[in-house]
């Protein structure tokens, strides 16, 4: 297989089921699956505290803000999980956002525009 060198644990079976690729992600069965986004890190403090709960949940060392929680094996059961452990947090979002908003970049961009909604209102 033809990993991606991004450091040892990315090269490393993630979760028991998938493997970082080229062309995507493929699970230990060899299926692709069709995650063709590259990793991308976050950088802000809240797609860092997003992805370490995403991590925490999901089992899942690296995850990438452009990465799909529900293509990564994310189900609803664990977005409410998510969502609760963002709240404490001080990261508020809806259910319904996360599930129009399933990547970390686009849940952040979703959240920091209901900030900016509130301070305009006020």
């Amino acid at each position: 297989m033809n990993m991606r060198t991004r450091d040892v644990e990315d090269q490393q079976s993630v979760r028991g089921k998938y493997f970082f690729s080229e062309e995507g992600q493929e699970n230990t069965s060899g299926d692709l699956l069709r995650l063709k986004r590259e990793y991308v890190c976050p950088t802000t403090v809240l797609e860092k505290t997003l992805a370490e709960i995403w991590s925490q949940v999901l089992h899942i060392p690296h995850i990438g803000i452009h990465h799909n929680f529900f293509d990564l094996g994310g189900t609803a059961l664990q977005s409410l999980e998510i969502h609760c452990l963002a709240r404490e947090e001080g990261i508020n979002f809806s259910v319904q956002q996360f599930h129009r908003h399933p990547t970390i970049y686009e849940l952040s961009q979703a959240v920091l525009g209901t900030l900016q909604g509130e301070e305009e209102r006020t």
